[in-house]
């Protein structure tokens, strides 16, 4: 499995922990604004904030697999045979359309 890179984004930081960008991004500024007590460890350079792997990875206690699992992705299934990956069959369809309503004598028109 090959080593994550050394510094990384927040959002692959939060993917690594897996939680999302928005908690990500709020721990990361829990971390900045209080000194490292709370948060996950991070730096601002300029307006970015970055996270350093040998940093997050003492903070853990382990080595960070790479690349990290993308939830949004998940697992596709494997086809167990080409069946498998035909669509599947349509059924006839059961009701009809809508008849589209009429206006009645009683009724304001606008022209």
């Amino acid at each position: 499995m090959p080593l994550a890179p050394n510094v990384l984004s927040v959002e692959e930081a939060g993917r690594v922990l897996g939680i999302g960008r928005t908690t990500a991004y709020a721990q990361a500024r829990a971390w900045l604004a209080t000194d490292g007590r709370e948060g996950f460890p991070c730096r601002r350079v300029d307006r970015l904030i970055q996270v350093y792997r040998p940093a997050l990875e003492q903070w853990l206690g382990f080595e960070i697999t790479w690349p990290p699992p993308d939830p949004a992705e998940g697992e596709p299934p494997v086809p167990a045979s080409v069946e498998d990956c035909a669509p599947p069959e349509r059924s006839p369809r059961t009701h009809t359309r809508r008849a589209r309503s009429r206006k009645t004598l009683d009724q304001p028109t606008l022209f």
